[in-house]
């Protein structure tokens, strides 16, 4: 398995109005921003990057640990979209 996983520090907030569910809101990741340093170099995600997983069936996981799934979009319960920040 070729996959890595990377951490950033990014705007993440939880709103509910009135006695709908609570939702999580936030970018999973910003275009054209550099990332931190990451073992001797940096990265910089582009405009296009998840074009491909947006019809995936993607989980939302806390700390990226499988036994914590926060939503997931085959069950409706996470959305993902992408627009010109990210």
């Amino acid at each position: 398995n070729d996959r890595e996983t990377r951490c950033y520090s990014g705007e993440v907030r939880a709103e509910q109005y009135d006695n709908a569910p609570t939702h999580i809101l936030g970018y999973g990741s910003v275009f054209n921003s550099r990332s931190e340093p990451l073992w001797g170099f940096r990265e910089i995600i582009k405009p296009g990057a998840f074009d491909d997983v947006l019809n995936d069936d993607v989980r939302g996981l806390f700390n990226h640990d499988p036994n914590f799934i926060l939503g997931r979009s085959s069950a409706g319960t996470l959305s993902l979209s992408v627009d010109e920040r990210g």
